[in-house]
């Protein structure tokens, strides 16, 4: 079987996707639990492991929408792109903002006015995870200036980058952790300095088309890898001692434009690129390295479904307490929601579009 896909982004999509959940699970009792009890720190262990998961998934989407050697039009990016994004929001939104009335209904419980109201209100704001889609539909439709800025041009990429990191990163993180007095004056600086070109997530997005495009020596992965290990171990430590300081659990280092996630994320991406590029594997691996990561879009939108039912189940209050249950609860809500999605992708016609 001729090899055609970029298996090292197939493994990456599917990795993400897994580690989505891994997050969801492992944070569940993230505002109801001690700071100081070893659940805690169990929840943090993973959350801090796993913070690359969105970023690898705007990476590996820069790396193909970035690639000079893809021809890739205004109609494409709206017409293929950006429009399954809005058919994806609309069906997946929906289905959640009806789900708590069905719910209640199920229940036997009257539908008041005001849960008709939240629904509404939840449609057009998404679920909590359906954000993505807002971001990503957004590096979309800026793609075709990303391409002219990047195009053949590496040190023209290098310092967009450098940009995003002092902006996007390392400012935010000094005004977050700053006192009153200088927050304020930060916070007028960038107002008035207005970067927003490189601010949010574009980093991410350029950062894995650079990563795609120009080689690195084996012994700056070496560096890349131990700058990933100490961004994963600073986000763990980091966060235990700003949670233990106020008593509550701080989210600082958890942001995904951190420094600590940036290195750690850059990491496992050219980790897995490394490793997986030159390999070849057996036609049956293939296809099911394929199927995966095909239908990992639609686990991670079906995903909470997933989760709810075990919550609702008490599957989840049972399980996610200890070191070992919460993997093994993430591998449950995979399967399950890679059956559901296997299933709906074979909807004639419309499949492909909600998944």
């Amino acid at each position: 079987m001729k090899q055609e896909r970029v298996i090292f982004a197939d493994l990456l999509r599917i990795t993400a996707t897994f580690a989505v959940m891994l997050l969801h699970i492992a944070a569940s009792h993230w505002d109801t639990s001690s700071v100081f009890s070893t659940e805690w720190h169990v929840m943090n262990f993973y959350s801090s492991m796993v913070r690359f998961c969105v970023p690898i998934f705007i990476m590996v989407s820069g790396m193909f929408f970035l690639d000079p050697e893809r021809n890739l039009s205004y109609q494409k990016i709206y017409r293929k792109y950006i429009l399954r994004i809005v058919i994806a929001f609309l069906f997946w939104s929906a289905a959640y903002a009806v789900a708590p009335l069905l719910l209640q209904r199920f229940h036997g419980l009257a539908i008041e006015r005001g849960m008709l109201k939240q629904a509404i209100i939840s449609f057009f704001i998404g679920h909590y995870h359906l954000w993505f889609l807002y971001m990503i539909a957004g590096l979309y439709v800026i793609t075709p200036f990303l391409r002219k800025i990047v195009r053949n041009d590496q040190t023209i990429t290098q310092y967009f980058l450098l940009l995003c990191f002092l902006f996007a990163s390392v400012l935010p993180l000094v005004t977050l952790r700053s006192g009153p007095e200088i927050k304020s004056i930060l916070d007028i600086v960038q107002s008035y300095a207005d970067f927003k070109f490189v601010l949010g997530n574009v980093g991410y997005f350029v950062a894995g088309h650079y990563l795609a495009q120009y080689a690195i020596s084996q012994r700056k992965r070496l560096f890349i890898y131990l700058f990933g290990i100490i961004g994963f171990l600073s986000t763990f430590f980091l966060t235990q001692f700003l949670s233990e300081q106020t008593g509550f659990g701080d989210l600082t280092f958890y942001l995904y434009n951190s420094p600590t996630v940036m290195l750690q994320s850059i990491a496992v991406f050219t980790f897995f690129q490394s490793i997986f590029s030159a390999r070849q594997y057996s036609p049956m691996v293939y296809k099911l390295i394929s199927t995966f990561s095909s239908c990992s879009f639609g686990m991670y939108l079906v995903h909470p479904f997933v989760l709810a039912l075990f919550v609702e189940t008490n599957i989840l209050a049972s399980l996610s307490n200890s070191f070992t249950a919460i993997p093994l609860l993430t591998l449950s809500v995979f399967v399950c929601s890679f059956i559901i999605i296997w299933l709906l992708r074979h909807i004639p016609k419309v499949g492909s579009y909600i998944t």
